[in-house]
């Protein structure tokens, strides 16, 4: 059994539909900004969205697939623990993507209002 071909630039990247969604049926997907040279995608559910009141956000660049440059995760509080509640695959570390990102999640949840940010201080710096 194979599956489909690995794509070899990020516009090539396709979603089967049963991919995007949580075991629950949940979509896990919630942003694609398209088959572009600069595509961001966007992990993480609804519900998760709404607990990011405190967030601990960082990316990381050697645990990232190929065809990306960074995986930014943000973690908050869930029963008092920090746990990972987005996942974001972004094409490069600049300040446009870092602000495009935000923006996204602000319309995915639109009432987004952390009380406390922290970031590292070249995340800081890029902000």
């Amino acid at each position: 059994m194979s599956g489909p071909a690995l794509p070899n630039h990020r516009q090539e990247i396709e979603f089967q539909e049963e991919f995007t969604k949580t075991f629950n049926g949940e979509d896990f997907l919630l942003y694609d900004s398209g088959p572009e040279e600069n595509r961001i995608l966007i992990f993480s559910t609804r519900r998760n969205l709404q607990l990011l009141s405190h967030w601990y956000a960082d990316g990381t660049f050697k645990t990232v697939p190929l065809l990306f440059n960074q995986l930014y995760t943000i973690h908050g509080l869930k029963e008092n623990a920090s746990v990972p509640l987005v996942y974001a695959l972004l094409p490069n570390r600049t300040k446009e993507t870092y602000e495009h990102l935000l923006r996204q999640l602000k319309i995915l949840q639109p009432v987004l209002s952390p009380r406390t940010i922290t970031v590292p201080m070249i995340t800081a710096l890029c902000l």
